[in-house]
């Protein structure tokens, strides 16, 4: 189905390689559209060890909505990673959240921007891999980073023409009745 990537910044904006090792990040990204969530996505500035990701979506309170994972991926450097996750519906103009983890953090660094506002990002140092996500994504830990993550939307499929309802008494077809006794 067609759908349209929103994401929280172009990678070419960005101007630091992460070094939170073995932290999950929630990076909070509006919805550019009405419909489903089908995939996030993370940008990865470099990565040179085979490893798992996990991503989850979240609403503008941390209550998680959806899940996805990805599993033996190859070194890549300057690169978006695609994760399926089970389709969530989302609203146009909602803030959403996208959090992230991997099970490998030797060489592995995602992309972001420094210098933000206050809390533009939240880093969880406490949760492991394997308990990843949690719901709610733990309070606190604000950064002034914004990653570069992703959230694609499908469409909800062609808009619904109006149809003319009929009105008044309803009519009998008398031929059907003629030839059917």
């Amino acid at each position: 189905m067609a759908g349209t990537w929103y994401d929280s910044i172009d990678p070419a904006s960005t101007n630091t390689d992460d070094s939170f090792s073995f932290a999950s990040k929630l990076q909070p990204i509006v919805a550019g559209s009405t419909g489903n969530c089908t995939k996030l996505r993370v940008y990865i500035g470099f990565y040179n060890f085979a490893f798992d990701i996990k991503v989850a979506l979240y609403d503008n309170s941390n209550n998680l909505l959806s899940t996805g994972t990805l599993t033996s991926q190859t070194s890549a450097n300057n690169t978006w990673f695609e994760v399926p996750i089970t389709s969530v519906a989302v609203t146009n103009g909602t803030t959403y959240r996208v959090a992230e983890m991997h099970d490998n953090a030797a060489g592995f660094q995602g992309r972001y921007l420094s210098g933000q506002p206050a809390n533009s990002s939240f880093i969880d140092f406490a949760t492991s891999y394997s308990s990843f996500p949690l719901d709610p994504f733990p309070a606190g830990g604000g950064v002034t980073l914004t990653y570069a993550y992703g959230m694609f939307i499908e469409s909800g499929g062609p808009t619904p023409t109006a149809t003319a309802t009929a009105t008044g008494t309803p009519r009998v077809n008398n031929w059907f009745h003629f030839f059917n006794t």
